[in-house]
């Protein structure tokens, strides 16, 4: 049997968490977009130290809008019908952040139903339904949607829709200090193994996934040292290692 990497496993942790605001209030990012057009401004997250972002729209006539009670686009060119607190079809924000991180929530407004708000990114599009809001009279839904560093997120809507947006949680990834995770595969089954070197306590959480950028993964178990594990995978079984932080 050959031994090898395995191809599809991710290794990170949760290292900050926070919720960042689109709005404009005092120390929100909002504040900090505000006006942003179609050249790319590059600043600070202000709910995560050491975070930055780099935002734009897609249109010289698209101005993203934050103002205290939401957050959209502002079309230039349409004074009449325009909603300035909302995505409307055809506008886009085009946003990356400097690190990896994993957004676990979605908060918007003005979320109606039959209105489909789209965020495309480098693994796919996801396309969020008011049926998929995880609290529909709140306008937000839970994800677990990971994005590497550097990496563009479009935000848009199509057709009549207009959306508002208010704000996103974001938990930075920290890839140091997981061991790594290898495996011997035979026939079908899968010899799982993760070495901790020098043991100090420190637990660690192997799970697996089948879509990384959707909402569904699992925990298998935890472990603090040393482990082994035999597994049947399924189709497109991924398997990851992360701190094990709830």
């Amino acid at each position: 049997m050959n031994k090898w990497i395995l191809l599809f496993v991710f290794f990170f942790t949760y290292s900050m968490a926070a919720t960042v605001q689109l709005k404009k209030v005092d120390g929100s990012t909002g504040s900090l977009i505000d006006g942003v057009k179609n050249i790319p401004l590059t600043t600070n997250v202000a709910e995560v130290v050491g975070l930055k972002i780099t935002v734009r729209s897609d249109n010289e006539n698209h101005e993203l809008n934050a103002v205290a009670d939401g957050f959209g686009i502002n079309d230039l060119s349409d004074t009449n019908t325009n909603e300035r607190i909302r995505f409307n079809g055809g506008e886009k924000m085009v946003l990356s952040f400097d690190k990896d991180i994993v957004i676990t929530q979605f908060d918007f407004q003005f979320f109606d139903d039959g209105e489909r708000f789209f965020i495309e990114h480098s693994n796919g599009v996801m396309e969020i339904t008011w049926d998929a809001l995880s609290h529909k009279s709140s306008d937000y839904i839970n994800t677990n949607l990971v994005i590497s560093a550097n990496s563009d997120i479009s935000f848009y809507v199509t057709g009549g829709d207009d959306i508002g947006l208010q704000s996103m949680d974001v938990d930075v990834l920290d890839n140091d200090n997981l061991p790594p995770l290898t495996l011997t595969p035979s026939n079908s089954t899968l010899y799982l193994s993760a070495e901790v070197e020098n043991p100090s306590g420190r637990e660690f959480s192997l799970n697996s996934s089948h879509a990384l950028e959707s909402n569904e993964w699992t925990r298998i178990n935890t472990f603090s040292t040393s482990t082994n594990w035999v597994i049947t995978p399924t189709a497109s079984q991924q398997f990851f290692i992360t701190s094990a932080v709830d």
